[in-house]
């Protein structure tokens, strides 16, 4: 019987680290807005990603939309230059706080 009642506790722990490994995984796939403006605004591009995507699956994408080559482009979020491992997650952005707002400038725009 003792084996029984070990076995009768063991789903309990488990079920628990169960759900904090399920509550971590879903606030890393929880999706946010990102407004990437450049030309001061003129130029708006809008996209959805995962908290924890790196930014450069972004920056990627908005340099080939544009035809700007990645090493030319400067993304910003709150003046501060954004590296393409970062993610909005780690620069402390939830998706409760709305839509993420990047700068972008291309090398062009700043010679």
């Amino acid at each position: 019987d003792s084996g029984s009642a070990a076995a009768a506790s063991d789903p309990t722990p488990a079920a628990v680290v169960g759900s904090r490994t399920k509550a971590a995984d879903d606030s890393a796939g929880d999706k946010v807005d990102i407004r990437v403006e450049a030309n001061g605004g003129e130029n708006i591009t809008n996209i959805k990603m995962r908290l924890g995507s790196p930014f450069e699956k972004m920056m990627a994408a908005w340099c080939q939309q544009y035809g700007i080559p990645r090493e030319e482009a400067y993304f910003l979020l709150d003046g501060r230059q954004l590296e393409p491992d970062m993610t909005p997650e780690k620069c402390g952005w939830s998706a409760s706080l709305g839509q993420l707002v990047v700068e972008v400038s291309s090398l062009e725009e700043v010679e």
